[in-house]
This record gives C-alpha cells, structure tokens and sequence, in this order.
C-alpha cells in the first residue's frame, strides 16, 4: 500500500508538472540580447546584438528566429622609437538571420537551461587585407611601412551553422533574463563566438 501511494504521488506530481509545462509553453516572448563577441582565434574583438522572437512548439521545444549584427575591431601593432603610434586597424562587421530551436532539458520553477543549434545566414563585410607585409624602417626607407599584398573578397554571403547554451529566469510573469553562449562558424571559415545577456518580455499571442 505504502508503495502504491509514493506511485499514485509521483503521477500526480508528474501530471502537474506536464500541465504547467503545457500552459507555460503557449507563452511566445521577445528577446534582445546584448554581449561581447570575438571573430576567428580571438585577435577582433567587439559587441553583438539580436532581436529574436520565441514561439513555442512544445513543452520541451521552441523556435526562435533571431537578427543578430557584430562589429569586431582589431589592430597590427607598429611602434618604433621616435615614431608614432602606426599601428594598421582592422574592423569587421556582419548581418545575419540566425533561426534556431531550443530545447529546454532543465526546468526548475522559474529556471530553465536550454541546448540551442541551428542555422544562419550572414553578410559581412571586412578591411582585413588577406595578406600584408611589414618593414621596419630603414636608412632609405626611414618610414615604418606597411604594404598589402592581397585585399581578398571585401564583403561575403554566407551560411553556416550555430550552436551553445542559454540560460533563463523568471522575474515576473510577463519578463524574464537570462545568459547565453553562442559558436558560430560558415562557409567563409569565419569562426564568432559570444556570450550575451538576454532580456525577454514574454506576450500571448
């Protein structure tokens, strides 16, 4: 008897928690998420922001299109003794659709962990030069020099891939925040990972 009401408890509670799950679930929300952002190894640093709007397609499952726009900046240091600072800067900036699906594998009151993978299309455009030189200065050429040897391809559409975890809190019954990190990579071999702080505002459609 004794094992039979724990069993008759556990559906109980289970069945409640399916219900408030399914409730919960029929709730859509507006995100923006605000970070740092890094291109390739690490070298471009910058920001990234996205809108996205999460619309629920089951108690474990959203989907959630996003815009998502980085700037990543950068520099090749050269100072030399009696000469300013001649350093080259690189800036790099991109635009991107990037819709993917959450699935939520730990809900906890007001705690949620997520697993986020998808795909995204993306235009960038960058002042990288794909190879350039450097040269000290000389006794003909006193002047620190820099000379490109190839520019590459300025701007680039691509598509890739993008995958990382996110966390989300409940503050109140209509907004939530949360954290979220991101690895992106595309068929431009640009490499962007970031970590974001999300605010979300959650509507009933």
């Amino acid at each position: 008897m004794k094992h039979q009401f724990y069993f008759l408890a556990f559906l109980l509670l289970s069945f409640t928690a399916e219900s408030q799950t399914s409730s919960n679930s029929k709730t859509e929300s507006v995100r923006l998420a605000i970070g740092r952002s890094f291109n390739g190894t690490g070298d471009l640093e910058g920001i990234s922001f996205e809108a996205a709007y999460v619309v629920p397609l089951s108690p474990r499952f959203d989907l959630a299109p996003g815009f998502t726009t980085t700037i990543h900046y950068g520099y090749d240091a050269m100072v030399h003794d009696g000469y300013p600072d001649q350093s080259l800067r690189f800036v790099t900036a991109g635009l991107q659709l990037n819709p993917v699906v959450e699935y939520k594998f730990i809900t906890a009151g007001p705690h949620t962990f997520k697993i986020i993978g998808g795909g995204l299309a993306r235009f960038q455009s960058t002042s990288v030069p794909e190879i350039y030189s450097t040269y000290s200065p000389t006794p003909t050429n006193p002047e620190p020099t820099y000379v490109i040897n190839k520019f590459g391809k300025q701007n680039t559409f691509t598509v890739g891939y993008i995958a990382g975890l996110g966390y989300m809190f409940d503050i109140s019954p209509k907004w939530e925040i949360g954290l979220k990190g991101m690895f992106q990579n595309d068929t431009n071999g640009d490499v962007v990972t970031q970590i974001a702080f999300v605010v979300g505002r959650k509507v009933t459609p």
